[in-house]
């Protein structure tokens, strides 16, 4: 999952900002699958996939990629 959000907010960034585009579509997709896997990780007390998890909506959100709806509760 990390790999994967890496390679959308470095390599695709620019074709993954347009909406319309098949990359776009996909980096929209990654907010609720990166959220979902912190939710567990923070439930599970695996401290590390949680910073890894807010350091790729960092990461996601500084590209401009797919971030809106990552932080949509106020418990991230």
């Amino acid at each position: 999952m990390m790999a994967v959000c890496r390679v959308f907010a470095g390599d695709l960034a620019g074709t993954s900002r347009a909406g319309a585009s098949h990359q776009g579509h996909a980096a929209w997709s990654l907010a609720p699958l990166i959220r979902r896997l912190y939710e567990q990780a923070r439930e599970a007390g695996v401290h590390e996939i949680v910073q890894a998890c807010l350091d790729e909506v960092d990461r996601l959100a500084g590209a401009r990629v797919g971030w809106r709806g990552v932080c949509d509760s106020a418990e991230v």
